[in-house]
């Protein structure tokens, strides 16, 4: 799983910029970015964006994957 590859490709899907899912989940741009740099993240992270991107965690996962 790489987090930060699968946010990266669901935001250019959507048009969606770092300070707009950093707003939406009331995070920081900085900690936004420490996300798109990752590798993995905590189970709840993962629910909490596929959510966002409105795909289910599986669905948010595979898309970083090669």
């Amino acid at each position: 799983m790489h987090i930060g590859r699968s946010t990266r490709i669901a935001m250019a899907q959507r048009g969606m910029r770092s300070k707009d899912l950093a707003q939406i989940l009331g995070m920081t741009q900085t900690s936004i970015s420490l996300v798109l740099s990752r590798e993995s993240s905590p189970g709840g992270l993962v629910k909490k964006l596929a959510e966002v991107f409105g795909m289910k965690a599986s669905e948010f996962v595979a898309l970083g994957e090669d």
